[in-house]
């Protein structure tokens, strides 16, 4: 992350590249506008800096999980992108709703009280 500690177009931008490549590998998936896939995982997230993604944004959101699959893997775009056609797993969206951000921060590789600063 350019060491700014924050996501931003740039990041982002990079990361989903990979994932659009992934996905257009698959002759039967659709092409995607990867600029509304952007758009889509600012909205999730709502900023607090327009344009600039921080841990705290991510901790705030409560869809961080959901953030990274996309940004990460095509396979977890294609779960966001279908949410509504799969099985709803109610057991894990409690789950969900009971994670204090100790998850994320395991993830992000930032541990103690000093991990709430915003910044990867």
């Amino acid at each position: 992350m350019d060491e700014k500690g924050v996501l931003t177009n740039y990041e982002i931008w990079t990361f989903l590249k990979s994932v659009h490549d992934a996905w257009l590998a698959d002759p039967d998936n659709y092409d995607l506008d990867m600029l509304d896939v952007r758009d889509e995982i600012f909205d999730m997230v709502k900023p607090e800096v327009p344009g600039r993604i921080s841990l705290t944004d991510l901790k705030r959101c409560g869809c961080a999980d959901v953030v990274i699959e996309i940004l990460c893997d095509h396979t977890g775009f294609w779960k966001y992108d279908n949410r509504e056609s799969l099985p709803s797993d109610d057991d894990n969206e409690e789950e969900l709703e009971e994670d204090d951000g100790q998850d994320l921060d395991q993830l992000m590789g930032v541990e103690g009280e000093d991990s709430d600063d915003g910044d990867f």
